[in-house]
């Protein structure tokens, strides 16, 4: 029952410092969201604090996130089979389209991100290395399709960063309007950057 509770208040967390910020969010907020008898003070049963229930929050969704890079990479370290241009578009694609869900998952962490940046301390900088370590993953990739002659040669940094701004901005614009604003499919999307890359 206590896990329970503490489970209901963390995702009425998540859900209240996503629309409303950690300094609009009242403890009262969160235990009538979760469910609980708002000033009862049962929050105080699970967490120290708000901040302590913030820090908690944001911790868990860097681990989802960490756990999507981690299931993105690759099972062996050893070298796949050369792939052809078709192969090497299938994985372009499958990659980005995973890129594009992981962002929908994440969506909450990146709104809380965006608005309570201060707020999160050092936590922060565990939000920069995990992005800099899935665009350096995705460096690797690109490079190792230039290297095999599956994509023209360019610097692979520059075009994993262009890669992911652009499908940054895509999941931002449908977050924003509810949709792409010029009805953008993200298989279109997907398959126009795979064409201006190769």
């Amino acid at each position: 029952m206590a896990r329970d509770t503490r489970e209901r208040l963390m995702e009425a967390g998540l859900v209240l410092f996503s629309r409303k910020g950690l300094a609009g969010t009242t403890v009262s907020d969160i235990e009538a969201r979760a469910g609980l008898r708002a000033g009862s003070g049962s929050f105080y049963r699970h967490f120290a604090s708000k901040d302590a229930l913030f820090e908690v929050v944001v911790r868990r969704e860097l681990d989802r996130y960490r756990a999507t890079i981690r299931d993105a990479e690759p099972d062996s370290p050893r070298e796949p089979r050369e792939p052809g241009v078709a192969d090497a578009k299938v994985a372009l694609a499958l990659e980005f389209h995973q890129t594009l869900t992981t962002l929908d998952q994440l969506g909450r962490l990146e709104t809380i991100i965006s608005r309570d940046a201060r707020a999160m301390g050092t936590l922060f900088d565990e939000v920069e290395s995990l992005y800099n370590a899935a665009l350096d993953a995705s460096t690797h990739r690109l490079d190792q399709l230039m290297k095999a002659g599956q994509i023209p040669r360019r610097d692979p940094q520059a075009l994993a960063e262009m890669i992911r701004s652009t499908l940054i901005g895509y999941h931002l614009n449908t977050q924003s309007f509810r949709r792409s604003p010029r009805r953008v499919s993200p298989a279109d999307l997907i398959a126009t950057l795979i064409d201006l890359i190769s």
